[in-house]
């Protein structure tokens, strides 16, 4: 999958998530803003605990973290390095096989 970048008013943001088969992102706006369109959303969490509680609620979608928590700053600034390409990958396919 190619990432895209929509630069301008959110009204086109929101036309091209609408194009879209699926959304991949972090717990952003953009993700909510997928989600609320209808497009199921697989949303990347820093923490499972936040993933439980804040993840895509108007439209098929999913949560992925990584499994386990670095401390304090390595934590904040490592944590993507935590959580593989082939799990976000096999929770968005999860994602589209209910959608």
């Amino acid at each position: 999958a190619t990432p895209v970048v929509v630069p301008g008013p959110l009204d086109a943001v929101a036309e091209h998530l609408r194009a879209c088969g699926g959304c991949i992102a972090t717990d952003s706006g953009i993700a909510h803003l997928a989600s609320a369109l209808g497009v199921p959303t697989l949303s990347i969490f820093r923490k499972e605990s936040s993933a439980r509680f804040w993840g895509p609620a108007w439209s098929p979608g999913g949560t992925v973290a990584p499994r386990w928590r670095l401390p304090g700053r390595w934590g904040l600034k490592h944590w993507a390095s935590l959580l593989p390409p082939e799990r976000v990958r096999d929770a968005f396919d999860d994602v589209m096989t209910r959608a």
